[in-house]
């Protein structure tokens, strides 16, 4: 009886990139564990990574550093924004916006400028309370913003510079927490009973509940 030999195979290695970082080098991770006791003991995720992220998440190709941060004009007054808000109408007109202090700011891209386009006494003109230091909530519906702060009821702005475009929404209850859009009508929770809610009708702003 014959026999037949093979060669045996040649085990083939293929050899990821390295990446020169500081302390020597290492192949680039493509992640980070989500867990201390992994079920994959893969070398090429990372225990941690802050402020980068990786260029390829299959080939350790390296990572990138995030990119930075920049201030949004100058400060608008001192301490804590009550609410930071993008407001979007139908027809695709935009307002990033602030809460501050009680009033109602938006931001200019072009410029980096931020300008007061509701006052204090804008709000107390339009018969709206706005407390001067809780955090607000807001949430876009019926082409209009509504806002509240879990203090006082909410009320509505519409974009519109002054007293002219806010509406208070007297036949609501004061919320607790954001106010959600569901079924074109908004619903919050009741702040004095947080296990019950209240929704307005349907696409109104102001009646139901």
């Amino acid at each position: 009886m014959g026999k037949l030999l093979l060669a045996p195979r040649k085990k083939v290695i293929r050899r990821r990139k390295k990446r020169r970082l500081e302390g020597g080098t290492q192949t680039a991770p493509i992640g980070v564990r989500d867990s201390l006791d992994p079920s994959d003991p893969n070398p090429l995720l990372a225990f941690e990574m802050q402020n980068v992220y990786p260029r390829d998440p299959f080939t350790s190709d390296g990572v990138r550093h995030r990119p930075g941060t920049l201030l949004m004009g100058a400060q608008i007054a001192s301490g804590q924004c009550q609410r930071g808000y993008q407001y979007t109408q139908l027809d695709g007109t935009t307002f990033t916006l602030q809460v501050c202090k009680g009033e109602i700011y938006t931001f200019n891209w072009s410029t980096s400028v931020w300008t007061k386009v509701v006052s204090s006494a804008n709000l107390s003109s339009a018969s709206v309370t706005l407390s001067t230091t809780a955090i607000c909530y807001a949430a876009t519906f019926a082409n209009e913003v509504i806002i509240s702060d879990g203090v006082n009821k909410p009320f509505s702005w519409d974009g519109a510079s002054g007293a002219g475009g806010l509406t208070p929404l007297t036949n609501a209850q004061v919320i607790f927490g954001q106010p959600v859009v569901y079924s074109a009508k908004w619903f919050g929770i009741l702040n004095t009973a947080r296990s019950s809610f209240i929704w307005s009708e349907e696409a109104s702003l102001n009646t139901g509940f």
